[in-house]
């Protein structure tokens, strides 16, 4: 279940990228960092119990986004 929620995510935040004309590596890459690092930090913290819940989608999310952005073109 987690795994398809981060691949939709990933999807409609491309689709949406790409439809405002922001769809550019320099734009995603730091984009999808902060998204992994925030699903990190969701893992990490210790008071909300649902957001440590979706930690895992939200790391996965951004690290599937991120491993798209690098391959995009400049």
């Amino acid at each position: 279940m987690g795994t398809l929620v981060a691949s939709i995510a990933c999807t409609i935040l491309v689709v949406v990228l790409k439809l405002t004309g922001h769809f550019r590596r320099a734009v995603l890459e730091p984009l999808f960092m902060w998204v992994a690092l925030f699903g990190i930090v969701a893992l990490c913290q210790p008071l909300f119990f649902g957001l440590y819940q979706w930690g895992f989608t939200i790391l996965l999310t951004g690290t599937i986004g991120f491993n798209v952005a690098i391959n995009l073109k400049k």
